[in-house]
């Protein structure tokens, strides 16, 4: 993806991901997070089905 296509405003970056990141299987290392709700923009839309 060309990095002119990666929205600026973090809502819209975070609903990006999410749609690219749909149905893959991803380990992501996130580091200094301290509570769930700052990355819970980031879980990937799901069924949660394995």
């Amino acid at each position: 993806m060309p990095p002119t296509a990666i929205p600026d405003d973090f809502a819209e970056r975070a609903a990006l991901w999410r749609t690219v990141s749909r149905g893959r299987r991803l380990l992501i290392l996130l580091d200094h997070a301290h509570t769930p709700e700052q990355l819970r923009l980031l879980l990937p839309a799901g069924t949660g089905e394995p």
